[in-house]
């Protein structure tokens, strides 16, 4: 071949994916600016050249809604910083109180795309953890488009339908906003490829070549498993299942299969065989994470029966809802409601699909999007109901089908291109096309205009309603009038640009409004020597799981697969009463005792222990000495009955200090006063005899008396001077006290300088005046014994001592399997501590201990996932083995046969 030919042939090859990438630049440009504002290095070359050119680099940033900024980006972060580090994260320390990585479908952890980004960002920061992201989320557009266009050529379509298609799915209002929810991206991305393969399977005649294509399939959903979205996974075994069982019966060749039995059974045998091979080998494939999923679920809410809250019910639109949803691209009212198209000309085009001549794949394509549809509104209607049931888990929206739906209505709308560019059977059918056509146009369009007006939440301009027309007359003209092949090229070629400038009309306005920053920053995100700390602190995140960019220890987070019975402790009224996937910063402190009395360590040492859940969330007790233990042990550590335990935060040897200014403090509160008194506490950095702690103070209370003639609310706030660091003391609501002196507590958190700030919100009709202040430390408190020598996020290595007595060492760490513990070298038993995490008996004396994340299950499963790849590759080369040999038996017979010939006519 010519080098010539060679060149031309690339061009053709990488015409359609370069064509597609550069839609994807154009349709997400917002986020290829940000990142070229935000980022160094390279990036920074292209700062002049968007000045040269007059572009306005945004200024807000890289953020996102949802998900992006609380979880995926800070999430990724751990990843890059842990594997860089040397470590592979099967279990997250820093937020929630640990929960692990492993079987949590949505950190990626096992998703081949996501493992190479993380490895090719180097030298990870914050910054540039989200730029590859975003990197990475931009390949999957052009990927998924793609494989949508080679999709829609197989089908018979011609380029200009195959590009219509790619670009009304890839680039529709439910998969643009997807982009803020990377999970569903990295699962759907695969589904046009799974078809493909799909089809090439059912069509292939020879047996090899059929289990060959259903193995690749095989790779295909295993991969888009690991993309981490089990909730759609279901949806994408639905739609491949179903579009492999129509596609089969509508396009087997029935009647030169007719004549014997075998000969109508070897289709279905053959077929058969090959998607089972493709479901149980996918799913082989992604055992790494669906077995460690299915016990993660069994600590979850997702598996309990529990009713979860749904995002959106469509059986409570209005019709007039389902109308102003199915036109306007963006959503009327907030840009995450559930039912959205491509924009009005590919409704238009889809429609037209409908009189296409290759009526078998229109009929697929049209039944596919009726199914899913349907499910869409989830039960009482049967298919709804049924995927319901056959899902192990509690699902959070019906209406993520409607996703799915959205590929084979762009399909019909590539095959509505192809049908306007041919003529029907008489000139009259095409007029009656052209004239429903421009009825539903109108239908579309005339209402349009209203409805953009109302949109607040973006700024749209006239080009959203100008493309439709412009479409509609290309659409008419195509259809109605025959021209010369150039001149219905170019018209045909007009409709997927239309198509596709119909979404950036949109897009320029809402994509910025989803990708831009809308979060800022409480804490400082800390850059330099950014590494998981050897401190006992722990505390609470202002913005759920931010303080993973800068590894540090939170006792709240959010996570969609939080352990269910951790997030009960920590969560506080009246959210604890709700199934909701996060923790705020203020409900473990404010509303619930335990965050400021044991939940700010990782670490304590109890010298006694209660048999038995833990108090209540307003209950008091000696946290530096008392550990709740699941059952009795059998070592001499002294077991206490719940009655006898001393109802205070701190133990009776405690040390007290007392606050007697300002003087303001004391002074009455009137009635409806609310007043802000503040006052500085310095903590003692370690107990009596005892060396100081990496806490940071002793555990303390701070204990207030008062005297009130009404109702009141007293809420604290406590900063540590000179750091972002700052908690919630505990509230409460005062009433009247008759005189009396009234003692109220508050649990301190471990900062060695605190600034307290008191705010009084005298409700009520009386006075209310504080009597007295002061802070009890407690002399019990061991912190200083424990002495942390290194942490990671599978692991962490501690010296304990010199015990005179022996203690209970509770590491307050989310209770699951696979952690083991070692002290001294030789494994100890986990005891389950606190309801919801562990630990282990020290004897006297100085210790090693070691605790452990060794997930048996994750490496059992992955090795089932890697024999699974071993067995597919191994079957993928007999197939080739087996097509070779026919091949050369085939020419060996061509060859024989021609010998043959010529020796009969010499």
């Amino acid at each position: 071949m010519s080098v010539k030919r060679t060149l031309v042939k690339t061009v053709k090859i990488m015409f359609v994916p370069t064509l597609l990438a550069l839609a994807t630049l154009i349709a997400f440009n917002y986020v290829v600016l940000a990142a070229v504002n935000e980022m160094g290095g390279a990036f920074e070359a292209l700062r002049p050249v968007c000045n040269l050119l007059g572009i306005e680099l945004p200024k807000t940033g890289l953020g996102g809604m949802y998900d992006i900024y609380r979880y995926y980006a800070p999430l990724t972060f751990f990843l890059d910083a842990s594997i860089h580090a040397g470590e592979f994260p099967l279990w997250n320390p820093l937020t929630y109180c640990g929960l692990p990585n492993t079987g949590n479908p949505q950190s990626f952890l096992f998703y081949p795309p996501h493992l190479i980004r993380s490895l090719l960002t180097f030298d990870p920061t914050p910054e540039r953890s989200n730029i590859s992201l975003a990197i990475m989320m931009g390949l999957h557009f052009v990927f998924m488009a793609f494989c949508t266009y080679l999709l829609g050529r197989a089908h018979g379509m011609s380029l200009a339908g195959g590009l219509t298609s790619a670009v009304a799915f890839a680039f529709s209002a439910l998969i643009v906003r997807r982009m803020c929810e990377y999970h569903i991206i990295t699962t759907i991305a695969w589904l046009p490829l799974l078809l493909l393969l799909i089809k090439k399977s059912v069509d292939a005649r020879d047996f090899p070549v059929k289990i060959a294509f259903a193995l690749c399939g095989a790779l295909t959903l295993g991969i888009s498993i690991l993309g981490g979205f089990l909730q759609i996974v279901n949806l994408m075994g639905l739609v491949a299942g179903v579009y492999a069982f129509f596609y089969f019966l509508l396009n087997e060749d029935w009647k030169a299969d007719s004549g014997s039995l075998w000969r109508w059974a070897r289709p279905w045998v053959h077929n058969g065989i090959a998607m089972a091979a493709l479901f149980v080998l996918g799913s082989l494939l992604a055992a790494v994470l669906l077995l460690p999923a299915w016990e993660l679920a069994s600590f979850t809410l997702r598996t309990t029966g529990l009713p979860s809250n749904k995002y959106s019910d469509l059986w409570a639109w209005s019709p007039l809802d389902f109308y102003q949803k199915l036109i306007v691209y963006a959503g009327m009212k907030y840009e995450a409601e559930t039912i959205r198209n491509s924009g009005i000309i590919a409704l238009l085009l889809a429609f037209a699909g409908l009189t296409h001549s290759k009526r078998r794949d229109v009929y697929l394509f049209l039944g596919m999007f009726l199914l899913l549809f349907e499910c869409s509104f989830g039960p009482p209607l049967p298919l709804g109901a049924l995927l319901e049931k056959l899902t192990p888990f509690s699902l959070s929206a019906y209406s993520r089908a409607y996703d799915f739906g959205l590929l084979p209505l762009s399909l019909l709308a590539g095959f509505g291109v192809d049908a306007l560019s041919k003529p029907m059977a008489n000139r009259g059918h095409s007029y009656a096309r052209a004239f429903v056509l421009a009825m539903l146009a109108y239908i579309c369009l005339a209402p349009l205009n209203g409805w953009v007006e109302r949109i607040d939440f973006i700024h749209v301009n006239n080009a959203v309603r100008i493309i439709p027309v412009m479409g509609l007359i290309v659409m008419l003209a195509l259809g109605m009038l025959r021209y010369p092949k150039p001149v219905r090229l170019t018209l045909m070629f007009l409709l997927p640009v239309l198509v596709f400038s119909e979404t950036v009309a949109w897009n320029q306005s809402y994509v910025p409004y989803m990708a831009k920053r809308k979060i800022r920053d409480y804490t400082q995100i800390k850059r330099e020597d950014v590494r998981i700390p050897t401190d006992n602190f722990r505390e609470n995140d202002p913005i759920c799981n931010r303080f993973l960019y800068s590894l540090r220890f939170a006792m709240n987070g959010v996570d969609p697969l939080h352990i269910s019975a951790v997030r009960d402790m920590l969560s506080g009224p009246p959210r604890d009463k709700h199934p909701y996937r996060g923790v705020q910063n203020w409900e473990s402190t404010r509303e619930n005792l335990r965050g400021n009395m044991v939940f700010k360590r990782s670490f304590w040492l109890a010298r006694q222990y209660v048999a038995g859940a833990m108090p209540g969330k307003r209950e008091y007790w000696p946290a530096a000495t008392t550990v709740f233990l699941e059952e009795p042990i059998d070592e001499s550590i002294p077991k206490i009955e719940r009655s006898q335990l001393h109802r205070s935060a701190v133990s009776q040897n405690n040390t007290v200090h007392e606050v007697t200014g300002p003087p303001s403090l004391f002074t009455p509160v009137k009635r409806s006063e609310k007043r802000n008194m503040v006052f500085m506490v310095s903590l003692p950095d370690h107990a009596p005899g005892l060396p100081p702690g990496s806490a940071g103070g002793v555990h303390s209370a701070l204990i207030y008396s008062y005297k009130s003639t009404g109702n009141a609310q007293v809420d604290t706030w406590i900063q540590e001077p000179g750091t972002d660091r700052s908690e919630h003391g505990i509230r409460h609501n005062i009433r009247a006290t008759n005189d009396r002196n009234v003692f109220v507590e508050v649990p301190l958190p471990d900062f060695p300088e605190m600034r307290v700030t008191i705010t009084v919100d005298n409700k009520g009709p009386g006075i209310f005046q504080f009597t007295g202040i002061q802070v009890k430390s407690d002399n019990h408190d061991e912190d200083g014994l424990i002495q942390i020598l290194e942490r990671s996020a599978n692991a962490v290595d501690l010296q304990v001592g010199p015990l005179d007595a022996p203690r209970v060492l509770t590491f307050l760490d989310s209770w699951y399997p696979g952690w083991y513990a070692f002290v001294n070298g030789e494994q100890a038993p986990i005891l389950r501590a606190n309801e919801q995490f562990k630990a282990v008996v020290l004897p006297p004396g100085t210790h090693r201990v070691y605790f452990v994340f060794h997930h048996n299950l994750t490496w059992r499963a992955f090795f089932i996932s890697i024999v699974a790849l071993g067995v597919v590759a191994a079957l993928l080369l007999v197939c080739w083995y087996l097509r070779r040999g026919a091949s050369n038996a085939d020419r060996e017979e061509e060859t024989a046969g021609e010998h043959q010939g010529g020796e009969a006519a010499t």
